[in-house]
């Protein structure tokens, strides 16, 4: 066997660091260039936790951690990532893509396209969508407005009177 005292990926591209073991399963020839699967490697060293996009690309100690949530530290502290909810969506009324809007007949309308991919994308359908309407300034007090939803990703926010753009945006949630 042998023990790793540098650390690298000179042993058949695997990670190894210094401490991890490196067993021969099975005998081997001198001068000869066995694969990698005759060998056995244990990780010794004091790796407590890693991240990685995967389960198999991710060198684990004692755990492992999907890094789309977590940050590991090389000394194995462990932190919560910053979690943005893929559920949830925040839009101001404008009129910019993904709001339209539209005066007519004493009403402002604005009809918010929820397939947008700046919202939830294709396949989202206004039935699933929940919506809260707040000043879009401080107090962000919440406002009553007329909410229609549509059988596909159309959403409108209808308001009486002449409402301008910027004045309000809405909380969305995909349910």
């Amino acid at each position: 066997y042998f023990v790793v005292t540098t650390a690298g990926t000179a042993f058949f591209g695997l990670s190894l660091e210094p401490g991890d073991f490196i067993f021969a399963e099975t005998a081997i020839a001198a001068n000869s260039n066995p694969p990698v699967g005759d060998y056995i490697v244990v990780r010794a060293d004091d790796n407590v936790a890693g991240t990685g996009a995967t389960d198999g690309a991710t060198q684990k100690g004692v755990s492992g951690f999907d890094s789309a949530n977590f940050d590991v530290s090389v000394n194995g502290w462990v932190q919560l990532n910053s979690q943005r909810n893929p559920y949830g969506a925040s839009q101001t009324l404008d009129n910019t893509s993904p709001v339209v809007r539209v005066e007519s007949g004493g009403l402002t309308t604005f009809t918010i396209d929820l397939a947008d991919t700046t919202l939830f994308g294709a396949g989202a359908l206004a039935k699933n969508v929940t919506a809260e309407v707040t000043q879009n300034v401080s107090p962000y007090q919440t406002v009553y407005a007329d909410v229609t939803r549509s059988g596909t990703a159309s959403m409108s926010i209808v308001f009486s009177g002449s409402v301008a753009v910027d004045l309000y945006r809405v909380l969305l949630s995909h349910v």
